[in-house]
This record gives C-alpha cells, sequence and structure tokens, in this order.
C-alpha cells in the first residue's frame, strides 16, 4: 500500500506484490527527477521547496512579493 497525501487530492494505491510496488515508486522517482531537472534547464535553478500558501510572502521561483493589491493579480504560487 502506498499512501500519497497533498493538499488538492489524496489517494492510496495497492500493488499486487513487492515487485510491483518497487517498479511504481521507482516510476514516480524518475518522473519527479526528470520533472526537476526540466525545471533546472528552463529556469537555470533548483526548484524551490515548496511552502504551504499560509507561510509564503513571496513566490518561491521568482521572489515577486504577495500583499495587497497584486494579490489580486499575481496569486501565490503562480509560476508553478
Amino acid at each position: 500500500m502506498i499512501n500519497i497525501a497533498s493538499s488538492e487530492k489524496s489517494f492510496v494505491a495497492y500493488a499486487d506484490d513487492k515487485t510491483q510496488r518497487i517498479q511504481w515508486v521507482n516510476g514516480v522517482n524518475e518522473a519527479i527527477a526528470k520533472m526537476r531537472d526540466q525545471f533546472k534547464e528552463d529556469t537555470g535553478q533548483l526548484a524551490p521547496v515548496w511552502n504551504p500558501d499560509s507561510t509564503s510572502t513571496a513566490c518561491g521561483c521568482c521572489g515577486t512579493q504577495f500583499g495587497g493589491f497584486m494579490s489580486l493579480t499575481n496569486r501565490k504560487h503562480h509560476c508553478r
């Protein structure tokens, strides 16, 4: 059993056996690595560590500050 949890969607995945579970986990890890590499290639930087909206005062990618009128047009985590 693999429990996937996030603020938007959560689910549980069941593998038929240990080998299938390992293959699935390896596939997810490879996809994450590929996305990180693509982000670094596109931006020249490593992807920022995810922070909950309630603790974010600026975009982790571009550094744009949040708050005031800009919050209506420049949502938190707008670069993701």
